[in-house]
């Protein structure tokens, strides 16, 4: 793909066929994997006539939920290559089911590369522009040793999309820099960094915002797919040259890709059940492991998110799960609710420990092997056999984060009852689970009835990002599973300012707001109250930007 639009927007970007192809491209293939396992999921809701596909479907999803715990769970009595031999065999079972789901989903899978900028640009109301970003390659096909020096560099390209108007493709420039000075921006705004702002944010506006204008028209609504390092930025806190941010003058959503343009123009499903809303859960659930669990324990409770709960439940006229209720089979077990609202900590555990080099040592580190189950050999008194070290750590996560739990989807998520507990090798009751939901627990529920998902949970946005396939993590998993909006955080916001920016945020959904204009006026509001953009430029929005309340809870309410 990279190749394709280095070509167009170097070489023929005054061609308008080519330019058309070039966007083509770009909506079909960024996203790729994500969309197609969508695509899978929405056959099933028209596979009556298809029970062997349900049948297959239903087998995935127990078999990778499977997967999930007993790569958390790890080894039992250390059989560490039982535990891998058993990992192996289920993922060979895995692989057979979702290569036969593939088989007879073929169809609906192979009309995403028909799709056209056209299909998607129709979509689009007269007021709204999408923009698709992309982090891309940059090719020099007048190198003279076309084996050394065509790879370029990387740099940052938008396409813009708006109705009754052809594709328009701008170049925003070298990645590196972009990608630095985002880093610097959202570690200012989250309150992260206390480096004076010597204009960085306005910089980074004029960087990736201003190229756009020309394109962008008489637009007051954006959607905007970020790529990259761009993907944790809240472009609505960015400032304007008039004293004004961006939120002031644009109405701003994200979608996962472009092409989700085309599916939120259409009905989805009707909800399987009332809105489920969880709070505060009672992290100590269970069996302690040791004596040092208060020590070892990650999370604290969170008695703002108890009133976060209890408040928002009675807008939406149902009883909230808190305390020892909020366990993980009630989430995991609803089906479609017409809202999920979880009110918790979010996590995002550090990959697994990487090797280091030995000359990075000092005196009197303590260091612990990459591959803690791997047998070591000495003789006499040197260590024989070769091994990959690395810093020993005291890590709370470990077992989000240790030996072979490589899939970034289970290493993010937001703790239930019993986090704590299990985390410090406690055990808990059945319908606890291991007392978190992961991003990959959260992919694998059917939410395609759901019209809004909200994580008031820290980080809740983060995850492992991939260049093309956009950030794995909760807001990832939330598009697979199907729902159709979700409210998520990109840093930590005290527990008391998420808690009146969240009821605000439902007053404002109940009063028939549509949800991008519901969040940008709680923002605004919370905002005048706490100017730093710490308290309120976290909570973001993906998906529809439109009214998400169904008005027959407010008739029965």
């Amino acid at each position: 793909m990279d190749q394709v639009l280095s070509l167009v927007l170097t070489e023929l970007k005054t061609d308008a066929d080519a330019v058309a192809v070039a966007a083509d491209t770009l909506l079909r293939h960024k996203g790729l994997a994500a969309q197609l396992t969508i695509r899978q999921r929405d056959m099933l809701v028209t596979a009556a006539d298809d029970p062997r596909l349900r049948d297959l479907h239903e087998q995935r999803v127990r078999l990778h939920a499977a997967i999930n715990a007993r790569q958390l769970a790890g080894p039992s009595d250390g059989a560490m290559q039982t535990h891998r031999q058993r990992l192996a065999a289920d993922r060979q079972r895995l692989d057979a089911l979702e290569s036969e789901i593939a088989q007879r989903s073929h169809g609906a899978t192979h009309r995403l590369f028909e799709l056209t900028w056209h299909d998607i640009a129709a979509t689009l109301a007269s007021d709204t522009a999408l923009v698709e970003l992309r982090r891309r390659a940059v090719f020099d096909f007048h190198a003279a040793d076309r084996t050394k020096e065509v790879h370029a560099g990387a740099c940052y390209s938008a396409l813009v999309l708006r109705p009754g108007a052809p594709p328009a493709f701008v170049d925003l420039g070298d990645a590196e820099h972009i990608d630095e000075l985002t880093g610097r921006v959202t570690a200012l705004m989250s309150g992260r960094s206390q480096e004076e702002d010597t204009d960085k944010a306005a910089r980074l506006r004029r960087a990736v915002l201003d190229p756009l204008l020309p394109a962008l028209g008489g637009a007051s609504r954006l959607l905007l797919s970020p790529d990259g390092a761009l993907s944790t930025l809240p472009y609505e806190a960015l400032p304007l040259d008039d004293g004004r941010l961006v939120m002031d003058r644009w109405l701003v959503c994200y979608l996962p890709t472009g092409r989700d343009a085309l599916h939120l123009s259409q009905p989805s499903p009707a909800p399987g059940g009332p809105p489920l809303v969880l709070a505060d859960p009672d992290l100590k659930l269970g069996t302690p492991g040791g004596a040092n669990t208060r020590e070892r324990a990650p999370f604290t409770p969170l008695p703002g998110a108890r009133e976060e709960g209890r408040q928002i439940a009675e807008f939406l006229g149902v009883t909230p799960l808190a305390g020892a209720d909020a366990v993980k089979e009630r989430v995991t077990g609803a089906q479609s609710p017409a809202i999920l609202h979880i009110a918790s900590h979010g996590f995002l555990s550090p990959s697994v420990p990487r090797a280091m080099d030995p000359a990075d040592f000092a005196v009197g580190d303590i260091v612990t092997p990459v591959d803690a189950h791997r047998q070591i050999l000495v003789l006499d008194g040197t260590l024989a056999t070769p091994m990959d070290f690395t810093l020993a750590r005291d890590d709370p996560f470990e077992r989000l984060s240790g030996r072979d739990v490589d899939d970034p989807m289970l290493r993010c998520g937001v703790a239930l009852a019993g986090a704590n507990t299990w985390l410090s090798g406690g055990d808990l009751p059945p319908e606890a689970g291991n007392g978190v939901l992961t991003a990959s627990d959260l992919a694998l529920m059917d939410l395609s009835g759901t019209r809004l998902v909200v994580l008031s949970a820290c980080d809740s946005a983060l995850g492992d990002t991939w260049v093309g396939e956009g950030v794995f993590g909760l807001r990832r998993a939330a598009s697979i599973a199907g729902s159709r909006s979700l409210v998520m955080s990109l840093w930590k916001v005290p527990d008391r300012q998420t808690r009146d920016l969240m009821t605000d945020l439902y007053r404002r959904l109940w009063a028939g707001d549509g949800l991008a204009e519901a969040l940008t006026g709680a923002r605004q509001a919370m905002r005048r109250r706490y100017p730093h953009p710490a308290y309120w430029a976290a909570f973001v929005c993906q998906g529809d930007p439109g009214p998400v309340i169904d008005t027959r809870y407010q008739e029965d309410g």
